[in-house]
């Protein structure tokens, strides 16, 4: 019930201020000028005392490592001594950003990675598989180890790797020693999935992504779908969508890319505030596969349909982008 981080992290409400820093996209210049944003709010002494961080698009690329920056690195190496300030932001400093800092990896890791890998090998590549995962209780699907597609490879991997949290067999989890990442850890072991922790020390982070509303016979729509290190989900209600119910609650991360409960008790078909249910995912979702998704607004809702617009689904997995299947716990019959 209410926020789910304040109940099983109080440290998070009680070294924190009510206080959120949401962050626009805009491609690798909403990367930057985000990541910017956070460098400051670091320098002025202001981050520490931020609660939530929301990253969408070009943003959760800074938004992301820094949420669940693996403990063996210092906050301070990933920003780094960067020179603040327009005075001291020449043309010269920019060109150069310091070796080690993710400022080197957002300024020269995408541009480079898909020059070397080539974008047009890269998106001839086979990318049937959202990562090969499909079957979740064993370390490979359909023959091949745990894969992500061609487009979220080429931007999120040199991004995210120097950081160690681009692993494609894992999912998200609240800190080290929550119960949430002690649940991640008896879902997903079996399988051979990793657990990748949010950091304590820094604002829990929100990665928004797309969700696409398309109902037969109906325009097809989008509402924002967030993912956490706790949850994921569209936490608004739009019970008037065609189609069926959008939204109205959330599904444990590692619950991502399950089908919904098959019935619910006394014939329900909401979930109610607070209801715990089982589910079993025929996939599971890594950190880079919701970073990638968010950056390419590629992320898609249908559990039902047979039947995708061009620009839908079946387009971007066919680019080498992502799209996964999600259910709403507003009605669990819903077709969207």
């Amino acid at each position: 019930k209410g926020f789910p981080e304040l109940e099983e992290l109080p440290d998070l409400a009680a070294s924190t201020l009510d206080l959120g820093v949401a962050i626009q996209g805009g491609g690798i210049r909403g990367g930057i000028i985000g990541y910017g944003a956070l460098v400051a709010l670091e320098r002025l002494g202001v981050l520490q005392n931020v609660r939530y961080m929301a990253g969408v698009s070009g943003s959760a690329l800074p938004v992301a490592p820094l949420g669940y920056l693996p403990e063996k690195f210092p906050v301070e190496a990933f920003f780094g001594p960067l020179p603040t300030g327009p005075k001291a932001l020449t043309a010269e400093e920019l060109k150069n950003p310091l070796e080690g800092s993710f400022a080197s990896s957002l300024f020269l890791g995408p541009a480079t990675d898909m020059a070397k890998r080539g974008v047009c090998s890269l998106v001839c590549q086979d990318t049937r598989y959202l990562f090969s995962c499909g079957n979740v209780g064993a370390a490979t699907c359909c023959g091949q180890p745990f894969a992500l597609h061609a487009y979220t490879a080429a931007l999120v991997y040199p991004l995210l790797n120097p950081w160690d949290l681009y692993v494609a067999g894992s999912v998200m989890s609240g800190p080290i020693g929550s119960e949430s990442y002690k649940r991640a850890v008896d879902a997903v072991s079996p399988a051979g999935c990793k657990v990748t922790p949010m950091r304590r020390s820094v604002p829990f982070p929100i990665i928004v992504n797309s969700r696409l509303i398309e109902a037969d016979g109906h325009d097809s729509s989008w509402c924002a779908y967030e993912a956490t290190p706790l949850y994921c989900g569209t936490p608004v209600d739009f019970s008037s969508a065609p189609g069926g119910a959008v939204g109205c609650g959330v599904v444990e991360s590692f619950g991502v890319g399950s089908r919904p409960p098959a019935s619910l008790p006394g014939g329900r078909r909401a979930v109610e505030d607070g209801e715990k249910v089982r589910v079993k995912p025929t996939t599971f979702t890594p950190l880079p596969f919701m970073v990638g998704s968010s950056a390419g607004d590629m992320f898609t809702y249908s559990m039902w349909q047979t039947s995708c617009l061009p620009y839908s689904a079946a387009q971007n997995v066919a680019m080498g982008g992502n799209a996964l299947p999600v259910w709403s716990p507003a009605d669990i019959a819903s077709k969207n």
